[in-house]
């Protein structure tokens, strides 16, 4: 049960007189839709009655003072309003000093009266008026400040500034508060970072304007309030930086009142809402009179207009209750949200699975039935749970078969499996209930096995067997296993789809061995390399070389390489040479010019021939060589001859032509200052080349100079002439003569006045002038006296001594005024008295001056006597003793002592009590009389005859047939049998499903059907493992794997069906084979083969090829290497590619007739070689 209280929510409309719907009569009267408290029109404010309209602010508009202010600072003038801090408020008041600055504005007059007070709002100088209120503000209750406001930038000598409008933004004008009133606070800052015993109240944001306006600050304190201050708030926004133009706010007539009290109302309970005698009561702390009304959801319940309301009274209705509690300031509310407990019993159906048990209703169940449990709810009122246990049948077993690759991890149901078997899982249903799963696992790990294969022998006809009998079989019952065999170009004979092949040429071969089993597949690959039995020599060594002159004879001689032994050499180089194999083992070469000469040769025997190695030889002519050279010996000019042998062994002649080399002759010229090196010098020399060389130097002497300098001094010991030598941009002597002039000195006379005797007298300075010599000043400084005042100042209250100075300036000196203030303690006297008159107790305040003029406080505290009243109770069972009497005595203070005699008659408590029974001698009515502790209570019981009853219900179980009909008897909460017959009707959900493979691999493009869906009741939910449910029966667009689909009727019966596998798609693979080898205009053969059938297959080649869409085809004649491309399709549509690459080669052809008739016929005369265009020419011909 949730209770909701409302306060200020609902105004009944029989106190607002103007609307036109009446909120106690439970009716829509003005046709809104809305009824009573739930129309707008009966809106609700609440009782408030204001407690305290007083302003708690002594002198709020600053007219009572004690002074007429004179200047700055002067708070000391106004009664009852003091400085909040050390940064001083100015009184302003007209009768004697107020700014300049306000003059002309619209800040002038006043609002109230005619003073002010004003306050500086900046970062480093704050100001606050404060007071200590006439009463405390009282914790909890609301107050509202309200005062007039304005401002204007001035000077710290009060004028205006800025024309006199605000540069300074909104600043929020704060209030703070104290439970002490202790001020002044010692600070130029905020009061509460220097005293933590001010706090903020509350604050408004206020727009600065030169002129007045009223804003209100409302609060609720915490704690009790004693003082109060006003000013700015601790952090200050940007524009408030002050000096030189300050931001000046000035405040007047201040009221601060408050004290408002809410009357509350509470609604509560007694009793429990499934008693008889439930009953809401209301309680509201107003003591005036008012009037009640109670509603039900809204709408005014006629005749319950008391504090109290019975349950039963609204036919024990579940809903919102609310009252009103209404007098002439208002009226209150309060709601209650009430649930009564249906009597109806309720009924919870639980299954479990077999071999287990359930909870229902807090009990355990082993055994299917219908078993009642009787329960107290958190309301405290009892309730039947019917428990409706069912048991699952058992699930059927799935068997479950899965094709795999391996190695591979296989989990169901939490366990791992890794090799292939057949395995018993137990499960976990969608119901929790163990369900038998049968794994059928076939791993399928193809193992190619190649054993070594023979070595092969040279020659035509040669093959070696390549045996994979020892490869893996597929474990897999009913499945495949296939053998592809692959190598070099045209390198195996026969088939190559069997256990084994024949190899025909060296190179490495391949076995694919795949295993293949409902669509799954699996392979493995093994390569072996075979090579030949006989091998072939290493390519040959030449020597000879690699200069030769021209006539010589060189010998090109070759030498096995290494490896297996060789047959022969076969030579290859240009026949045109003069050159000639000898006994086909080494070459004799003659060369006839210069020039290079190639020369190749390969070794071979009966596998075939090496790689060629070759030699170049270089022929040189014999060399003639000019030489030019030089000499300074005419014996030596001339052409010579030399004949000498060369890097390369051949002759050269060297003719060398020497030539003359002339006397050379250089003319210098250069400059000296020195006379002594003037002249012609004569030097001999001698060049890179041995001979003579003269060098003439001819240096002239440079003059010197002389220069004349004058400048002035300020010392006479510097006047004169000076002269300097120095070196000129010839590097010769320079004279430099330099006249000093003496200058004038300066002597000045001053007077000044002072106000200081001390600095009185004369002073000489000695200073330089503008020509930079010394200059003597004399100063005479004459006192002429000043004026000092000092006042006494006395404040009354509590605060820190304090001086205030004010200098003012009449004359060349100023006057100064200074002002001591000393603050006075007020004196509290406190007297007690005792009364035993309530009229005079109470506290009596006397205020008497002292002889400093401040007030002296008398408290007398008169205390109320006791007077003694003594109350006698008393019970009596019998009408005519009851007796109430009052006695008046004095008792020990002379006080009057009451002594009251309540004797209080009870009466007789009668007790109705209802009870149900099964016994028909039972019902009826029973009188009781039941001893009390004052009086007897008389009980009057009814029992009434509750009959045997019977009921029939149809109930839907999901599952397998079973019981058809079943008969409970039950025992209600009266005690009393009933007859319960269940009539059950099975319901088994039978599902037809589809699953579609994924089309290509890679595709996920898999799907599963529920095609039809038998028994239960549509419309049907379909579920896709844990996926959501929805209403299609399709999934589409899934990758392989394994998946479980789950459908649910309209009554919630499910079946599940698992293990459906959506299998991978076709991975095809095209093979085009190794690539080739091929001379130009060959025709070779193209094979390609497919994992899988194909349904389209298209070859692409730049030469002709013979089938394009053949799976074995021919290519040629070849034209040159190219790249042969083959795409296939499947039936299914899915494709793959290969390439291979033909490397075309060029073949020399060389044809040898063996017979020729040179009988002139023209037919066959002549014996010649012929060749293709790749022979270039027949280097020798020999018959």
């Amino acid at each position: 049960m949730k209770q909701v209280v409302l306060f200020g929510l609902f105004l009944l409309g029989s106190l607002t007189l103007s609307a036109q719907e009446n909120c106690t009569n439970g009716q829509d009267d003005d046709g809104d839709g809305l009824v009573d408290i739930y129309d707008d029109e009966c809106i609700c404010e609440g009782i408030v009655a204001i407690t305290n309209q007083t302003d708690l602010l002594p002198n709020p508009d600053f007219e009572e003072m004690l002074c007429c202010p004179s200047s700055f600072s002067q708070m000391d003038c106004v009664d009852g309003w003091a400085q909040g801090t050390s940064a001083t408020t100015d009184y302003l008041h007209t009768c004697g000093f107020y700014l300049n600055a306000l003059n002309g504005t619209a800040l002038l007059p006043f609002p109230s009266g005619d003073g002010v007070v004003g306050a500086i709002f900046s970062d480093s100088w704050k100001e606050y008026l404060a007071a200590c209120l006439n009463g405390p503000m009282i914790a909890g209750n609301q107050y509202t400040l309200s005062f007039q406001i304005g401002s204007l930038p001035v000077t710290n000598f009060g004028d205006v500034c800025n024309g006199g409008q605000p540069s300074y933004g909104p600043v929020l004008v704060t209030l703070f508060g104290s439970t002490s009133c202790n001020i002044p606070v010692g600070t130029t800052g905020c009061p509460s970072s220097a005293d933590p015993n001010w706090v903020v109240l509350g604050e408004v944001l206020y727009d600065p304007v030169p002129q007045w306006g009223q804003i209100s600050i409302t609060f609720t304190p915490s704690v009790d309030i004693n003082g109060v201050m006003i000013g700015p708030p601790c952090n200050l926004p940007g524009g408030y930086s002050g000096s030189p133009c300050y931001a000046y706010f000035l405040f007047d007539d201040l009221m601060l009142v408050g004290g408002e009290e809410i009357y509350e109302l509470t609604i509560n309970e007694i009793g429990l809402p499934c008693d008889l005698d439930y009953l809401l009561f209301a309680e509201v702390e107003h003591q005036g009179p008012g009037t009640w009304q109670w509603y039900f959801n809204g709408a005014a319940l006629p005749g319950q207009n008391s504090e109290e309301f019975l349950i039963q009274d609204n036919n024990f209705l579940s809903g919102t209750y609310a009252v009103t509690y209404s007098t002439a300031n208002g009226c209150v509310m309060d709601s209650i949200s009430v649930t009564v407990p249906p009597k109806d019993t309720l009924t919870e159906e639980v299954f479990f699975c077999p071999n287990s048990q359930v909870e229902c209703a807090g009990e355990i169940f082993l055994v299917p039935g219908v078993y009642e449990v009787i329960l107290t709810g958190s309301s405290g009122c009892d309730s039947v749970v019917e428990c409706v246990v069912t048991e699952y049948d058992l699930p059927p077993v799935t068997n479950l078969v899965i094709d795999t690759c391996g190695p591979v991890e296989i989990e169901v149901c939490g366990d791992l499996f890794y090799q292939t078997g057949i395995y018993q899982i137990q499960c976990l249903d969608y119901r929790g209930c163990d369900s038998i799963i049968v794994l059928d696992l076939r791993v399928m790990e193809p193992m190619a096995v190649i054993s070594p294969p023979a070595l092969l022998a040279c020659g035509p006809g040669q093959d070696v067997v390549l045996d994979g009998i020892n490869s893996s079989q597929n474990p897999a019952p009913g499945g495949n296993t296939f053998f592809s065999w692959s190598g070099p170009p045209n390198g195996i004979e026969g088939a190559t789809d069997e256990e084994y092949a024949f190899a025909t040429k060296v190179g490495e071969y391949c076995l694919v061995l795949t295993h293949e089993s409902n669509g799954v597949i699996c392979t493995d690959t093994a390569c072996v390399t075979v090579e030949s039995l006989e091998e072939l020599p290493l390519p040959p060594v030449l020597d000879g070389g690699p200069f030769a002159c021209l006539g010589d004879t060189v010998i090109i001689d070759p030498s096995p390489g290494g490896g297996a032994p060789l047959t022969g050499y076969n030579w290859s180089f240009d026949f045109s040479l003069n050159a000639v194999v000898v006994n086909d083992l080494y070459v004799q070469y003659v060369p006839s010019g210069p020039g290079t000469a190639e020369f190749c040769a390969t070794a071979y025997n009966e596998c075939g021939e090496t790689t060629p190695t070759c030699i170049t030889i270089t022929t040189y002519l014999p060399d003639t060589v000019m030489v030019d050279g030089q000499t300074c010996d005419p014996a030596l000019a001339g052409i010579s001859v030399s004949v000498l042998t060369n890097q390369y062994g051949c002759d050269s002649v060297v003719i060398l032509d020497r030539t003359l080399v002339p006397e050379i002759i250089v003319n210098l010229q250069s400059s000296t200052c020195d006379p002594m090196l003037a002249g012609i010098d004569t030097t001999l020399y001698q060049t890179a080349e041995g001979c003579d060389s003269t060098v003439i130097i001819t240096t002239a002497l440079l003059p010197s100079n002389q220069l004349a300098i004058p400048l002035t001094t300020c010392d006479p010991a510097q006047a004169g002439v000076d002269s300097v030598w120095y070196t000129n941009q010839y590097g010769c002597d320079s004279l430099v003569i330099t006249t000093t002039s003496l200058l004038p000195s300066n002597t000045l006379n001053q007077t000044f006045f002072t106000c200081d005797p001390a600095q009185e007298g004369l002073d000489t300075l000695y200073l330089t002038n503008q020509y930079g010599c010394d200059s003597t000043v004399y100063i005479e400084r004459i006192f002429t006296g000043n004026y000092q005042e000092t006042n006494q100042v006395t404040i009354c209250g509590s605060g820190t001594n304090y001086i205030d100075t004010l200098v003012v300036t009449s004359g060349p000196c100023d006057s100064l005024f200074i002002t001591q203030y000393s603050y006075s303690p007020l004196d509290t006297t406190w007297l007690s008295a005792a009364t035993c008159d309530p009229a005079q107790a109470g506290t009596t305040v006397g205020v008497f001056p002292t002889s400093t003029g401040c007030d002296s406080t008398v408290i007398t505290q008169t205390v109320l006597l006791p007077s003694d009243v003594t109350k006698v109770d008393g019970f009596t069972c019998n009408l005519a003793e009851e007796l109430y009497d009052t006695l008046t005595l004095s008792n020990q203070y002379g006080c009057d002592s009451i002594v009251t005699i309540a004797i209080a008659y009870v009466g007789v408590d009668t007790q109705f009590v209802q009870r149900t029974s099964c016994d028909p001698m039972q019902a009826g009515q029973t009188v009781d009389i039941l001893p009390g502790p004052y009086c007897d209570t008389v009980r009057v019981t009814e029992t009434a005859y509750i009959p045997f009853s019977e009921s029939l219900e149809t109930v839907l179980v999901c599952g397998a047939d079973g019981p058809v009909r079943d008969t409970l008897v039950l025992t209600n909460v009266a005690g009393c049998d009933s007859l319960r017959i269940r009539e059950y009707t099975y319901v088994q959900l039978a599902n037809e499903l589809e699953v579609v493979g994924e089309r290509c691999a890679g595709d996920e493009d898999g799907e599963i059907r529920v095609i039809a869906s038998l028994g239960g009741s549509a419309p049907y939910e379909y579920r896709l493992g844990n996926g959501p449910w929805q209403s299609s029966a399709d999934f589409t667009d899934l990758p392989p794997g394994n998946y479980t689909v789950m459908v649910r009727d309209a009554i919630g019966c499910m079946d599940t069906l698992s293990g459906l596998i959506v299998v991978e798609g076709i991975a095809l693979t095209l093979d085009a084979g190794y690539d080739q080898f091929a001379f130009r205009g060959d025709i070779v053969n193209l094979a390609v083969q497919s994992n899988y059938d194909l349904s389209l297959l298209q070859w692409s080649a730049p030469d002709p090829l013979g089938c394009a869409t053949c799976p074995t085809t021919t290519l040629g004649p070849l034209k040159a290497s190219q790249t042969v491309t083959v795409t296939g399709q499947t039936i299914e549509g899915c494709a793959a590619m290969d390439d291979v690459f033909i490397d075309v080669k060029v073949r020399v052809e060389v044809f040898i007739p063996n017979s020729f008739t040179p009988n002139n016929d023209g037919i066959n005369d002549v014996f010649s070689v012929y060749g293709n265009d790749q022979v270039v020419r027949v280097r020798n011909l020999a018959v």
